[in-house]
């Protein structure tokens, strides 16, 4: 990893917790291992293999977690995809969307596509 990147990383970090403590307060892994978080709505995760932020050990362990807790969690790694790569419209965007419909249909979370056979 860069030096730069590496440095903003840790900047938006530390903007984002004043404490080590706040942060573990705020991990979605803690507050499913200690039973904060009671519902657990089926979930799709569509991770980057290049995030930087959040590595793939992580979201397998939060899976794993949810999974423990009675939850429905699908995890998919796209190669090549960076952190936030859906935020902007572009070829890797348009995966992630057809993905989450699909996963979304899968669950009757959405009605069906009636524009294919």
């Amino acid at each position: 990893m860069k030096l730069a990147v590496f440095e903003e990383l840790v900047a938006s970090h530390e903007g984002a917790f004043a404490s080590e403590r706040e942060m573990e307060e705020a991990s979605p892994l803690a507050r499913v291992r200690d039973g904060r978080i009671q519902a657990r709505p089926p979930i799709l995760v569509i991770q980057g293999t290049e995030d930087i932020n959040v590595t793939a050990a992580m979201t397998e362990a939060f899976g794993s977690a949810y999974r423990a807790a009675g939850g429905d969690i699908a995890l998919r790694f796209e190669p090549a995809f960076p952190h936030a790569f859906a935020s902007v419209p572009s070829p890797q965007s348009d995966v992630a969307i057809r993905e989450t419909l699909a996963f979304l249909r899968q669950h009757q979370l959405l009605e069906p596509d009636r524009r294919t056979p």
